[in-house]
């Protein structure tokens, strides 16, 4: 998908009266309401992508399931020194 805008902020225009920004806009914006977007979408990517988070979707909600299994058996145990672990090497990068 490629994106392609063309805007025009007001919020960084100051105001002359007020020297606040966002009031008026500057004469190269044209006429507010003026800002156009044009997308193209590439069907084929597209389409690779809504396959691929279907795969990942039903896996996902196939693990939670056991896991909701696992915990309504009291079969479920957490692993404190393995997450303490796991949190401090993300937290390292």
């Amino acid at each position: 998908m490629r994106i392609d805008l063309t805007t025009c902020r007001l919020d960084a225009v100051p105001n002359p009266e007020n020297g606040k920004a966002g009031s008026k806009a500057p004469a190269s914006c044209g006429a507010l309401g003026a800002d156009r977007a044009s997308l193209q979408f590439d069907r084929t990517r597209v389409q690779a992508l809504v396959a691929k988070v279907a795969e990942v979707s039903d896996s996902r909600a196939d693990r939670v399931a056991g896991l909701g299994q696992a915990i309504r058996e009291g079969h479920y145990a957490i692993d404190a020194e393995g997450i303490a672990g796991a949190m401090l090497q993300a937290a390292r990068g």
